[in-house]
């Protein structure tokens, strides 16, 4: 009997030995383990659990993203936000509005000792509420504002309050307008590294005034415009502007001279590293007497030198001699191969003068598979950039030669993108020249499982396309990982011709982007391709280049949000026009039915409608389910 009921006490106390298991690690594992665990999940999981738990809870620096999952989000608005004081990075983004619910439940004036801020996606008037509140982060030292209209009269009294500020990157949706004429602006003493994407030259000659004396690294991205004058720079600048604490400069700009960008240069006498990507028309950028004259006289420092310049409409292949004068004369500050480009079968025509260790746009390094005329001083850097190449770009033409290069290897391909849109003959259909494509890949990338995005894309609404049916389900049986797909509208009516393409899209995709360049879907079309995706597809994106289809899309739409995808996490819709000039934009109506489409859906099922965002603009919206 007393055996039993030691038993029995033995069994009765274990769960409590168990439960204290966490509390005899040590605080320094402990809060080890907490840093791996998010804001949300630490409050729920550990918060007020006991006293030295809430203590090592409020020693930890915390990330908040309120751009995450929206259960997430939901959790941080309705509870009382503990541990606010904890939070040293946050991030925010109204890209489905909910910048308008954080200033209905909260403040970021909350966030006390908040030292870095990430706000994306912004409206103007949802981001006049967040800079007007940044005079209360007293101790913000990192400030990125991306993709928002930067041009507020209260951003730039706003930003320049910021004495604490070492790290501040603009990235604008239009030209930033900065109004210097407030009397309370000062220079940002303590900046280090500013990085601005979407300014005129001028309003950036006038942003030196004011950036102070320990700027360090600077990147510009200058816009260009037909109403300003470029060629009035005057010269007297450099006595008023000069920067001579920056180290670093990486400048875009657009049709800029090389005389003005000479001038801009010339107020950083002590650059070691000066990098600059243009497409221009000045074939003075790519004279190599002229860069090593300019150097020599006015960067007396400078260490390296990196540069990506696009020259079009030039009518003939400059001689490879040009990248063997440049090595010559600035072999001392370019440590990477000179690589020259001339594409001929473009119109205008575009030559391209690079190191190759300026990546593309997105970071990715990118080639053209076929059809480049290249010229390189070694073989062996050759190989090493090679080696970095992510996205492989395939070009079809009519009087194509395959299988007649030597062979390349790019070992890190994830990508391949098939222009095949400057044929006028279905020839890629060809079995033999078919296969020849094939082959050329399968010995170019060594692993072909890498591969996980396939786009077919076109130069022009008006270019004539031949789908290469037979080539195209050779890529999809040989990529066997693709599970992104890019691909014009029309032409993905072609594929769907084919069941054993069927069969093979429907088994692997699951982010589509359909783009609509000639005429409007019909609602039948549209209706297959649906069904098709709709057991895998996560993503969906339709790129809209024509009027608006409203008749079909009345139709479409409710299925979508209904959950004819049922396993879709994104649907969005861009309308982009054909230039700057055409500017397509949703009616009234629309906007106003889409909308009242999203609120009877809410009513009608309550579970479902817990889960749904959406914004909607003039030319977008986004619903993310």
């Amino acid at each position: 009997m007393v055996e039993e009921k030691d038993t029995f006490q033995l069994q009765f106390e274990t769960p409590p030995v168990k439960s204290m298991l966490l509390e005899q690690l040590p605080n320094e594992l402990l809060i080890y383990v907490f840093e791996f665990l998010s804001h949300c999940d630490l409050y729920h999981a550990m918060y007020n659990l006991n006293s030295r738990l809430n203590k090592l809870c409020h020693t930890l620096k915390l990330y908040l993203d309120l751009d995450g999952i929206k259960s997430t989000f939901d959790d941080f608005c309705s509870s009382p936000r503990p541990l606010r004081s904890q939070v040293y990075s946050l991030r925010l983004s109204d890209r489905l509005d909910r910048l308008t619910l954080v200033h209905q439940f909260t403040d970021i004036g909350i966030f006390t000792n908040l030292r870095a801020l990430t706000i994306t996606d912004a409206s103007s008037e949802n981001l006049d509420k967040v800079v007007s509140k940044l005079h209360l982060l007293r101790h913000l030292f990192y400030l990125n504002i991306s993709r928002a209209a930067i041009q507020s009269v209260y951003i730039t009294t706003a930003l320049f309050s910021l004495q604490s500020l070492k790290y501040l990157i603009l990235y604008s949706v239009e030209p930033i307008i900065f109004n210097f004429n407030h009397a309370d602006i000062h220079p940002l003493t303590a900046l280090e590294y500013l990085e601005i994407d979407g300014c005129h030259v001028v309003e950036f000659l006038e942003l030196l005034k004011y950036v102070g004396p320990n700027l360090n690294r600077m990147k510009i991205g200058i816009h260009y415009t037909n109403d300003q004058d470029l060629e009035s720079i005057d010269g007297q600048i450099i006595d008023n502007h000069r920067c001579a604490s920056l180290s670093h400069l990486h400048m875009s700009f657009n049709y800029l001279s090389l005389t003005n960008f000479q001038l801009v240069v010339k107020l950083f006498p002590n650059l070691r590293h000066l990098t600059l990507s243009t497409f221009n028309d000045d074939l003075n950028f790519v004279s190599a007497a002229i860069w090593h004259r300019f150097i020599s006289t006015y960067l007396l420092k400078l260490e390296k030198f990196q540069f990506h310049i696009r020259i079009d409409d030039v009518v003939q292949s400059p001689p490879p001699e040009l990248v063997y004068s440049f090595n010559d004369l600035n072999g001392q500050w370019i440590d990477s191969s000179v690589i020259m480009d001339y594409n001929f079968r473009l119109d205008p025509s575009l030559f391209e003068f690079y190191t190759y260790s300026q990546p593309s746009l997105d970071g990715k390094y990118i080639v053209e598979f076929y059809d480049k005329k290249r010229y390189i001083t070694a073989m062996n850097d050759m190989i090493n950039i090679d080696k970095n190449i992510t996205k492989l770009k395939i070009t079809l033409h009519d009087d194509q030669l395959v299988a007649n290069e030597p062979p390349i290897t790019y070992p890190n391909v994830t990508s391949i993108n098939v222009h095949s849109q400057i044929t006028t003959i279905a020839a890629e259909n060809d079995t033999t020249k078919n296969s020849l494509i094939c082959s050329d890949i399968q010995k170019s990338i060594p692993d072909l499982s890498k591969i996980n995005t396939l786009a077919f894309t076109t130069h022009s609404p008006t270019d004539s396309i031949h789908s290469p049916l037979t080539f195209t389900h050779d890529l999809l049986v040989m990529l066997s990982n693709v599970d992104h797909l890019y691909i014009p509208y029309n032409y993905l009516l072609q594929l769907l011709k084919s069941p054993s393409i069927v069969q093979e899209l429907a088994k692997k995709i699951d982010c589509l982007s359909i783009s609509f360049y000639n005429d409007p879907p019909l609602f039948e079309d549209m209706m297959r391709i649906i069904s098709l995706f709709s057991a895998r597809l996560l993503f969906l994106n339709f790129d809209i280049y024509i009027d608006f289809p409203y008749v079909t899309f009345y139709l479409i739409l409710p299925l979508i949000m209904r959950g004819i995808c049922a396993e879709l996490v994104t649907f969005d819709l861009m309308l982009c026009g054909q230039n700057e000039q055409q500017a397509l934009t949703f009616n009234e109506e629309f906007k106003i039915w889409f909308k009242q489409c999203l609120t009877t859906l809410a009513k009608a099922n309550e579970k479902q409608s817990a889960r749904i965002e959406y914004r909607i603009t003039d030319r977008n919206f986004i619903i993310s389910f």
